[in-house]
């Protein structure tokens, strides 16, 4: 018996074949590959504000996270600041006392030269992968009447010891209440400046526990 193969014409015709399945699934390879990167920037974020609220709990001060965002500009920029007393009459000093108040007048200015805050930690969502693949960070803060307030370029957010979550666009907290209605941080691809696709949010409810959550 003759052993039998393919001709060279069956083998381009599968070549060709493979190529044109390729092709089309590149865009859908790219496009989870964007709503990935997504996911994983909202998650930062939530994993961020969880640890600045185990981080008070666990050392009996208050914590601030700084927030800004400028679309393009400022993809979302996060840092984690601890509040804490150089007054040696109160036990500060060297050892850096933590202050259980969110409505401390010391937080400001936020820079290296005040003694009276510890920069913990931080995420900037300003990396190649952002600018590549277009992904922004936005703030859309609820108030108690339904209403959604958007485009929110910078704000604060403070955890106490006690579990407390104060917001507020401006420094100091002074006069204001604890949180009673959800901040939505969202994490989505823009296209020609419009969000597409899957929106990846990350849900702070009064009590702090932030959470993610998808939706369109």
């Amino acid at each position: 018996m003759h052993a039998r193969g393919f001709s060279l014409i069956e083998l381009m015709v599968v070549v060709i074949i493979i190529g044109i399945v390729a092709m089309l699934a590149v865009p859908s390879m790219s496009t989870a590959r964007i709503d990935r990167n997504a996911y994983d920037d909202s998650g930062a974020i939530m994993q961020l504000l969880r640890s600045a609220r185990t981080h008070a709990v666990a050392r009996g001060g208050a914590v601030l996270i700084t927030m800004t965002f400028n679309g393009a500009a400022d993809r979302g920029t996060f840092s984690m600041y601890e509040s804490v007393s150089t007054n040696p009459g109160t036990g500060g000093g060297l050892a850096r006392t933590p202050v259980s108040s969110c409505k401390t007048s010391a937080w400001a200015p936020i820079n290296a030269a005040n003694l009276n805050i510890v920069l913990v930690d931080g995420l900037n969502l300003n990396g190649t992968i952002e600018n590549d693949a277009d992904i922004e960070t936005s703030l859309y803060v609820y108030n108690t009447t339904g209403g959604i307030t958007s485009n929110v370029s910078s704000a604060y957010l403070c955890f106490t010891p006690l579990g407390r979550t104060y917001f507020s666009t401006a420094l100091p907290f002074n006069g204001a209440m604890p949180m009673l209605t959800p901040l939505e941080f969202r994490v989505q691809r823009m296209v020609g400046g419009q969000p597409v696709g899957t929106i990846r949010s990350v849900l702070v409810p009064p009590n702090g526990m932030a959470r993610i959550f998808s939706h369109v």
